[in-house]
C-alpha cells in the first residue's frame, strides 16, 4: 500500500503544480474519484460518458447494481 500512496501523492503533485496534464487510467472509482475532477467512460471503444468525476463513476457503478 505504501507504493500506491506514494504513486497518489505524486500525481497530486502534478495536478496542484497546474504544469502538467495528468491522465490517469483505473478502473478503481475510489481512487479516480480521490485524483480526478474530470472523468471519461470508455467502453469497448465507445465513449460512454464525459463528465464531473462523481457523475461518471455513479454512472459506471449503476450498471453493475
Amino acid at each position: 500500500m505504501f507504493f500506491q500512496e506514494k504513486c497518489e501523492k505524486r500525481i497530486q503533485h502534478f495536478i496542484d503544480d497546474g504544469h502538467a496534464t495528468v491522465l490517469f487510467v483505473s478502473h478503481a472509482m475510489d481512487q479516480v474519484e480521490r485524483i480526478c475532477q474530470r472523468a471519461v467512460w470508455i467502453e469497448k471503444g465507445d465513449l460512454r460518458m464525459d463528465g464531473p468525476v462523481d457523475e461518471v463513476c455513479k454512472a459506471y457503478r449503476a450498471q453493475f447494481a
